[in-house]
């Protein structure tokens, strides 16, 4: 310790010398212990990497690894494990959960055993057929999961083993095991999915691979590399001749976005501050010249004869590749999605908003809500290259143009010389396209069948601007770009003679698509599916479950035991990492809590992440929660409204029944504004059945909503949504 430092130190208190001496050995100590437990949990992972693991194993795998890392969370663990301790006095809390017995056998055996596999024939020795095998390893699976559950969620509530206190006890209340029974059903919904191949799996790529073929954009996006182009690769995603460019668009788009639409002149930026982007095609000039065939045959582009320029300098776009997962070619070459990189044009042109703002993600079905003795049935659709399929007026062919040069004769025109060719269709990379694209097949969808559309009902549409619909009075339908889907509650006494059938919004909607020459998938079709992935969530209508696919978070714990093994990554990996469990966890979001030091780390702007024995507990912690990650769609709708304080350095809660004075003169005001008007049956002015009061900012409102205490579920639902939506 220099001189200065000492003197400031006998200036200190002898209370708060000593305090600081602990905090600095204590800070210390936990460095030592966190790079013995790196240590020790890299060797274990590079002997036992994660790969082809069922859910039932994967318990094993994480198990395991709790036990090679040093902290709080492996001590904790084994003190769960112990005997229970009889119950003294009365349990007023929830919390801790006491595990149940067969659970902690179930993760006692695996310690015992430290092996996440058999050993070939290690079932035939203990005289077990391989389905009962299968059996036995997926009971075990069950019992492990929920012990290991029930363990993290003490050890979050606070819950910590501190000397010699005793474990907790192994009784249960009536209300504890209501909620063990609950945590039991959400790790068998986990661990009972299927595939068509049997169960899903940890990922069996290289991570490392995987990673370094991934960017980041200047915004901090995670994105794919850019792939050059080759005609075989792109072919497979291209449109049929008579299919590009089918419907034109100005047919299928609201009067005021038609305007907009047919004079993209007055949609260019005065003069754009910065000098403008210069993309570039990623093909070899060969391919390229193929390619742009292709393109011209399918009525996708078409020869310009000028460009847009900027101070002498001209505005042109590139085109590059993006594999597709799980796609390749005869050859045996991945299929590449041919994307158009427009970011000349969206540099000096305003973007055309269109419908991007009624987009609904998977979030938004967590309002559906199953009655009692009910189920869901969904149907979808998927266009086939939908984006190619509408045509733009021939004037934007002149506002995209792509900078590399064709000879004319490559595209089977006379005349001798180059050509640039201008985009006729709506490309992915044009800053508009979604807006059109969603505004025009939700067009398709709601304009009367005599004009050639569904005929659906805009009053049962999922939008981000709409009320949530009634599903007990009728199907909800959305639509996300090139996908629909229809959602429908049905009694379970007729599930089994609907399944299989086309709803009847799906054979409006063929209809339309028929009539405007539109193809369609056959292979994504769904007809009046229990269990169908939307938008990325699995709606699972039979067990009343919205989530994602288990092999979504199989691959978050093969990604993050590949980063755990590591002494760094580079911070694109724990982008990777966190964005991967955000959507996880967009269905149970109270889980967001776990993330905390992964946050951290990102947000410190460093190329390369040391992994610490802080991060390698918080991503464990993270992955055994992974099978509460799902929203239960059965639940009811509390009438009880409640508002509580995030601030870190106080807090606060409130528990509402009634307006105030002031939020009753307030909904008195806008009442009288005709925003909200009184309650039904109730005497002009009173509002003495009113709940509930939303207001944004002194001055300002949102939304006045009754919550009458005679509402139904769905009532308040409905409310809750238009309330969630302002």
């Amino acid at each position: 310790m220099d001189t200065e430092a000492k003197g400031k130190e006998e200036e200190l208190p002898k209370s708060r010398k000593a305090r600081r001496r602990r905090r600095e050995e204590s800070e210390e100590c936990d460095l030592d212990l966190n790079a013995a437990a790196s240590s020790l949990l890299r060797e274990w992972l590079s002997d036992n990497p994660p790969k082809g693991l069922s859910s039932a194993q994967l318990v094993k795998h994480l198990a395991l690894q709790l036990m090679a890392v040093e902290g709080p969370l492996k001590e904790y663990f084994l003190w769960s494990l112990q005997s229970p301790s009889p119950r003294e006095g009365r349990m007023q809390n929830l919390f801790p959960l006491p595990l149940w017995y067969d659970g902690r056998e179930a993760l006692n055996e695996i310690l015992d055993e430290m092996k996440v596999k058999d050993e070939p024939g290690d079932w035939r020795k203990r005289g077990d057929t391989k389905g009962r095998a299968s059996k036995v390893l997926r009971g075990q699976g069950l019992r492990a999961w929920h012990g290991l559950v029930v363990v993290m969620l003490n050890f979050m509530y606070g819950d910590r083993a501190v000397g010699t206190r005793p474990t907790p006890s192994g009784q249960a209340t009536a209300p504890q095991e209501r909620a063990l029974e609950t945590l039991w059903e959400l790790v068998r919904v986990f661990i009972d999915e299927k595939e068509a191949n049997g169960v899903p799996r940890t990922s069996m790529e290289d991570w490392d691979v995987a990673i370094d073929s991934l960017r980041v954009s200047y915004t901090g996006e995670v994105i794919e590399k850019a792939v050059p182009l080759t005609l075989n690769q792109v072919l497979p995603g291209l449109p049929s001749p008579e299919h590009g460019g089918l419907v034109d668009i100005l047919a299928v788009l609201p009067e005021e976005l038609q305007e907009t639409v047919k004079h993209p002149e007055k949609l260019v930026l005065s003069p754009p501050q910065g000098l403008p982007p210069r993309p570039k095609v990623h093909a070899s000039s060969a391919e390229w010249n193929k390619i742009a065939k292709a393109l011209y045959e399918r009525g996708l582009v078409r020869p310009v004869r000028r460009c847009p320029e900027m101070e002498g300098v001209k505005l042109l776009n590139g085109a590059f590749g993006v594999p597709k997962p799980g796609k390749v070619t005869p050859e045996g070459d991945p299929v590449l999605r041919f994307i158009i990189d427009l970011r000349s044009t969206n540099f000096f042109m305003a973007q055309i908003q269109g419908d991007t703002g009624l987009l609904t993600g998977a979030a938004s079905f967590q309002r559906l809500i199953i009655e009692d003795q009910h189920e869901l049935l969904v149907s979808g659709e998927d266009l086939t290259s939908a984006f190619y399929l509408f045509r733009l007026p021939e004037a934007w062919a002149d506002y995209m143009v792509i900078e590399k040069e064709v000879p004319l004769e490559a595209l089977d025109l006379e005349g001798s010389g180059m050509t640039r060719l201008g985009v006729c269709v709506l490309p992915m990379g044009w800053a508009s396209a979604v807006g059109l694209m969603q505004a025009a097949h939700r067009q398709i969808a709601l304009r009367s069948r005599a004009l050639g559309g569904a005929g659906l009902s805009a009053l049962a549409e999922i939008s981000r601007a709409a009320v949530f619909p009634d599903l007990s009075e009728m199907p909800a339908w959305n639509i996300y770009l090139d996908d629909t889907t229809v959602i429908e509650q049905v009694e379970k006494c007729v599930v089994a003679e609907l399944e299989g059938k086309p709803a009847e919004e799906q054979e409006q909607l063929r209809k339309a698509y028929a009539w405007w020459g539109i193809p369609v998938n056959a292979e994504k079709a769904l007809k009046r599916v229990r269990e169908a992935e939307r938008l990325g969530s699995l709606i699972d209508g039979k067990n009343g479950v919205l989530r994602t696919k288990a092999k979504r978070s199989l691959d978050l714990y093969g990604l993050g035991s590949w980063i755990r093994s590591l002494k760094k990554v580079p911070r694109k990996a724990l982008q990777v990492y966190a964005g991967k469990a955000v959507h996880i966890l967009q269905f149970r979001r109270c889980l967001f809590s776990v993330m905390e030091v992964i946050f951290v780390e990102i947000a410190r702007g460093a190329e390369e992440i040391v992994i610490s024995g802080a991060l390698q507990q918080e991503m464990l912690l993270l992955e055994a929660m992974l099978p509460l990650a799902q929203f239960d769609l059965k639940a009811r709708v509390d009438p009880v409204v409640t508002c509580s304080d995030a601030c870190e350095t106080g807090g606060g809660m409130c528990i509402s029944s009634r307006l105030t004075r002031a939020g009753q003169e307030e909904a008195m005001r806008l009442a009288d504004h005709g925003i909200q008007t009184p309650p039904s049956g109730s005497q002009e002015g009173k509002l003495e059945n009113q709940k509930l009061l939303v207001i944004d900012r002194p001055g300002r409102f949102r939304q006045v909503s009754n919550l009458h205490a005679g509402n139904s579920a769905q009532e308040t639902a409905t409310i809750t949504s238009r309330l969630e939506r302002n």
